[in-house]
């Protein structure tokens, strides 16, 4: 048994000390018999599983980065942080190809690229927030970028500010770096974070982004798609709980990502998108991930468990037909992390997370 069959296994026979009914469950969801179960322990028939399988996508689980932590995970020109280069050095060594590195998140709205600006990236916080509530950079941060041989995704959300970074990125970065372009983060919540006006829609997004399309097309001379029915990936971010307030953050328990079952009911609220996405052939995309938004849980999400929940989420995905998953990182008290790629402070230095 390898190590993936043993975590399985393992992860498997967790859940079933949580739940009641567990062996019937299972073989209502499962579509052919391949598990065998008792009151105690759950077996895989591996040989059989194999003949329904379908081969992993090798770049499967991703990184997100918060973009105004960007420079701390990558580092900047002559002063590259070896220790997030060697740590993707060793993913890209197991697993035969680099991770697509997603530059996003809530900073990604209100960072501007800033042509005259002397250093690289900089960032403005309020009183009150660990997350800059402003960053410009310059070209700099493309000469950065160019060292790191992943895909790299941006996320504009005005059409000049989509410009300047595409002009900027296509003159001083290698197209073949990027995956994509993205337009936009979170756009469904933009009416509640000050980004567009009450009336704002997800129709109001898909319909600036086709207003869009060929003026950057034409500004890049990149075959970038200006059909719906020719985007390269649909993309949803999917975090199964909140600690966004005291309420929502109560529920956040290692039982509750220890339960297979509730990672099960989680995709099924996918089924549809997923199924929407397929049907124009494209990509589907969880293009932000983590164990609970709003940073995760000190104690939940930076445990082992949540290792497992992680690696029972990404495997699930893959079953019901997501592509690519992108784990969210930042720094400080973003507790889902993979790793904390600068030292805090003088008793946390720069390590790797559970996670």
């Amino acid at each position: 048994m390898n190590i993936f069959q043993a975590i399985f296994a393992f992860s498997l026979t967790i859940a079933s000390s949580f739940v009641d009914g567990l062996p019937s469950t299972l073989s209502e969801t499962t579509h052919h018999a391949v598990l065998s179960l008792d009151n105690e322990t759950v077996s895989f028939d591996v040989r059989e599983g194999a003949k329904y399988s379908q081969p992993l996508n090798r770049q499967l689980i991703n990184l997100s980065i918060e973009f105004c932590f960007i420079v701390d995970f990558l580092g900047d020109v002559g002063n590259l942080n070896l220790f997030s280069k060697q740590l993707l050095r060793n993913i890209e060594d197991r697993a035969g190809v680099a991770p697509i590195i997603r530059i996003g998140g809530n900073t990604a709205d209100s960072s501007y690229f800033c042509r005259d600006c002397n250093e690289t990236l900089v960032n403005v916080y309020g009183a009150e927030n660990t997350e800059a509530v402003k960053t410009t950079y310059n070209q700099r941060l493309f000469e950065v970028l160019e060292e790191y041989d992943s895909g790299i995704t941006r996320c504009p959300d005005k059409l000049s500010v989509a410009q300047a970074e595409i002009e900027a990125s296509t003159k001083c970065l290698d197209q073949s770096y990027f995956y994509s372009y993205e337009l936009g983060n979170e756009v469904n919540i933009y009416q509640y974070t000050g980004h567009r006006d009450n009336n704002w829609t997800v129709l109001s997004y898909a319909a600036d982004t086709l207003q869009w399309l060929p003026t950057l097309v034409q500004l890049t001379k990149m075959n970038v798609p200006q059909a719906m029915g020719a985007v390269k990936s649909f993309s949803s971010h999917a975090y199964p709980q909140n600690v966004c307030s005291e309420p929502a953050a109560a529920l956040v328990t290692l039982d509750y990502y220890l339960n297979h079952l509730n990672t099960i009911q989680f995709f099924s609220a996918w089924e549809s998108e997923i199924a929407a996405g397929k049907s124009v052939g494209a990509d589907f995309h969880i293009g932000v991930a983590g164990s609970a938004a709003c940073h995760g849980k000190d104690g939940v999400s930076n445990t082992m468990a949540a290792l497992l929940w992680e690696i029972d989420y990404a495997l699930y995905a893959a079953t019901v037909g997501v592509d690519r998953i992108f784990f969210h990182n930042g720094v400080g008290d973003f507790y889902y992390s993979m790793w904390e790629p600068v030292a805090v402070n003088s008793s946390s230095l720069a390590h790797i997370n559970p996670t």
